[in-house]
């Protein structure tokens, strides 16, 4: 299928003919809307620059009091180069986290927010206080540049090793410590994050979740922390399988390691683009 691409991705394209496929190109990808046919295009953001990486959509670009949107090869680095898609994937899971949200006014913690695409949609409630955390820190830049001005907006890197997304990191994502405060966090976003890390990592970073999350203080509390945290249930061997590209486990492991961290499944939501989403609390404990 041929793709009618944009400027931008044309420029991308031309620096980088007929180049040699990299790893990210030979493994399966995590796609969102897995379930949806896509065409057939080159992983573009693998040869984009920085300035390309960190740049906006040249159209919506600097509207008065508007967030900008995140150039194409930012938006295909988090899986969802189309716009519409990324969109969609953003609103909804905006609105299903403020379904299970048990506070109008919640600490939101994304973990692998990349562009925002979530975080965009919870600047309408000028009572969220948000941080948005990413190990590729191209995302980074161009999130704490375009929500310059919303001072309850905050993004870090987290320089995590990954193979694919951040090869120099220096801390190994299975000693993980996220740079956020025990007990504070009343909604934790995880879409596509577990998808990728490896089983010592997703055991990590479960139990850091369970960490920062707003426990009820008693029984039937109303308050609590949750997490929205989407995986992929097909593993093609095992219990467990896959790389960094597309992580796969069984339920019943996923409910085990959730149980071993201190946390409970409230709902299994269903398939969201192709993942199945999930909502955890943190157990109470006498």
């Amino acid at each position: 299928m041929q793709l009618d691409l944009t400027p931008e991705q044309r420029a991308v394209q031309a620096r980088a003919p007929g180049r040699m496929a990299s790893p990210l190109r030979v493994v399966q990808k995590s796609v969102w809307n897995a379930d949806t046919p896509q065409p057939e295009v080159d992983e573009l953001w693998e040869s984009a620059t920085v300035s390309e990486l960190t740049a906006s959509e040249s159209h919506p670009r600097g509207q008065p009091y508007a967030i900008d949107i995140p150039g194409f090869a930012l938006r295909e680095q988090s899986g969802v180069g189309d716009l519409a898609f990324w969109y969609a994937i953003g609103e909804s899971y905006a609105q299903i986290a403020m379904h299970f949200c048990t506070t109008s006014a919640p600490r939101v913690l994304d973990i692998g927010c990349g562009g925002a695409k979530m975080g965009r949609f919870f600047a309408m409630n000028p009572r969220v206080r948000y941080v948005g955390l990413d190990i590729f820190a191209p995302a980074i830049a161009w999130a704490a540049e375009a929500f310059r001005g919303r001072p309850s907006f905050e993004f870090r890197h987290l320089d995590v090793h990954s193979e694919f997304y951040n090869p120099g990191g220096h801390q190994r994502p299975e000693n993980v410590t996220l740079p956020i405060t025990s007990g504070t966090v009343d909604l934790a976003l995880c879409g596509s994050l577990f998808t990728h890390l490896l089983e010592p990592a997703f055991r990590r970073y479960l139990a850091e979740i369970a960490r920062v999350m707003r426990g009820p203080m008693l029984p039937g509390a109303r308050r609590r922390g949750r997490a929205l945290v989407s995986i992929h249930d097909e593993p093609s061997h095992g219990r467990f399988s896959g790389n960094e590209g597309r992580i796969d486990i069984s339920r019943d492991l996923f409910r085990e390691i959730v149980a071993e961290s201190g946390l409970r499944i409230v709902q299994h939501v269903g398939n969201v683009y192709g993942q199945e989403l999930f909502v955890l609390e943190r157990r109470y404990r006498r």
